[in-house]
């Protein structure tokens, strides 16, 4: 490994209350470039450095070169099913509590407040092309959400299984067609997902695919935006981490002709 680090390094804080999880990749610290920034929704799923499989190939992608090295940084919802919710919803069952609705806040939260904080502690590159969201069902969600709602903020959003089962999401999407700023999408459902269901839930596939043709309608051609369908693939945190790695391979532009990084991930 260059500089002879093989791991990268993950700091836990506290913000504003919450749980903070920062990951900075192997060179960090080494060197003087400024590294892309991923927010990651339910970092627990994900970020664990010792045993989680998300890391561990995607630092073997820093290692062959296919993905430029960048810094996550997750931050613990308080109620996942609040805060990563675009408005309010009836719960699908009776046993859960209703949805709560309160993703705006929470996506400011994120932009107004933690983006800065990282921005000023760490050695970030700023600007959307090189920031970007990624979770998957409730968390791929208010990912995409956060791609209508602060698009000159997040240019690089993955949607791991995202819940577009969501009352009107798919018709807010249709509604704000959204503008093109250069920002890359990656989908994943898989196609068992919702089968079986006896809720909206297994409307899954088909909001899904509505949702990549709401992106597609909008201007975002096959380079910047792709969507995969697991076969076999079920509803499941495993799937969610492998397919953690793979989003972020396609949202950072890596040329697979080439085998170098585009351009807007190359800037200092």
């Amino acid at each position: 490994m260059e500089h002879g680090r093989e791991r990268g390094s993950l700091e836990h804080q506290v913000f504003q209350g919450r749980a903070l999880s920062i990951y900075t990749p192997p060179s960090y610290g080494l060197t003087k470039h400024r590294y892309p920034v991923m927010y990651v929704n339910d970092p627990s799923d994900y970020m664990d450095t010792a045993s989680n499989e998300a890391v561990t190939r995607m630092e073997e992608l820093f290692r062959e070169k296919k993905l430029p090295e960048m810094i996550l940084v997750g931050l613990e919802p308080h109620e996942r099913l609040d805060e990563y919710t675009p408005w309010p919803a009836k719960a699908l069952v009776e046993t859960v509590p209703d949805f709560g609705g309160f993703g705006k806040k929470y996506l400011d939260l994120v932009v107004h407040e933690l983006k800065p904080y990282i921005d000023a502690r760490y050695e970030t590159r700023t600007g959307p092309f090189d920031t970007g969201m990624i979770g998957a069902s409730l968390g791929g969600l208010i990912s995409m959400f956060a791609a209508y709602e602060h698009p000159g903020v997040f240019g690089k959003i993955g949607c791991i299984s995202g819940s577009f089962w969501y009352e009107g999401f798919t018709e807010y999407m249709a509604e704000r067609k959204l503008a093109d700023k250069g920002q890359r999408f990656y989908m994943y459902v898989g196609d068992q997902e919702g089968v079986g269901k006896k809720t909206i839930q297994s409307a899954m596939m088909a909001r899904t695919r509505q949702a990549y043709t709401q992106l597609a309608d909008s201007g975002f051609g096959g380079a910047r935006l792709r969507l995969v369908i697991g076969e076999g693939g079920h509803h499941q945190v495993p799937v969610f981490v492998e397919q953690f790695p793979e989003a972020l391979i396609w949202i950072f532009g890596r040329d697979t002709k080439t085998n170098t990084i585009f351009p807007d991930t190359e800037r200092g």
